[in-house]
């Protein structure tokens, strides 16, 4: 259970960066339609190494560890990229928000498959309503934060990633740690 809940965490901070990401550096930035498009597809390949990435760590860190470690990594970057002054920096963080995430994604669907080995249908099929819950909640309470608080408010999402991580640390099981 305490998988189902750490995915809906760490999924609304990506469900705000996704969603609302490269508007966030559009309008910070003034950027032009095209250098945003650009910036689309670069996040989009970030999360594509990422995940390549994860398939491979997730045998020698452990589905535990780096759920964790790039739960603990999203939730910084998050924080980081909405709130940097810099152009470069604050794409840079986004970037390295998207690998993390992607990587975040691989090793935590490898470890709630791994909770009740015998449902594993039953359990993938609640852990991805949980993860669909995070990004409408993401989506949802974002753009209300957005309206309130300005783009800097909506890195405070990352603390959703942060707790999420805590909470694997505390609670869930690797019964296949790394060796």
């Amino acid at each position: 259970m305490v998988c189902m809940i750490c995915g809906m965490l760490s999924e609304t901070t990506w469900g705000v960066t996704v969603v609302y990401g490269i508007s966030f550096l559009r309008e910070r930035f003034s950027l032009t339609p095209g250098e945003a498009s650009f910036l689309l597809i670069g996040t989009s390949l970030f999360y594509l190494m990422g995940s390549l990435l994860g398939g491979r760590l997730v045998g020698r860190v452990g589905r535990k560890r780096l759920a964790v470690l790039s739960n603990v990594l999203v939730g910084a970057f998050t924080l980081l990229y909405t709130n940097l002054g810099l152009l470069w920096a604050s794409v840079a963080t986004l970037l390295l928000a998207c690998t993390s995430s992607s990587i975040r994604f691989t090793s935590s669907d490898s470890l709630v498959l791994e909770q009740i080995p015998e449902l594993q249908g039953s359990v993938m099929s609640l852990y991805t309503v949980a993860l669909d819950r995070g990004t409408v909640v993401g989506s949802a309470v974002g753009g209300c934060t957005l309206v309130y608080m300005g783009y800097s408010g909506l890195g405070y999402f990352g603390l959703l990633s942060l707790a999420a991580a805590t909470l694997y640390h505390i609670y869930a099981v690797d019964p296949a740690p790394p060796g």
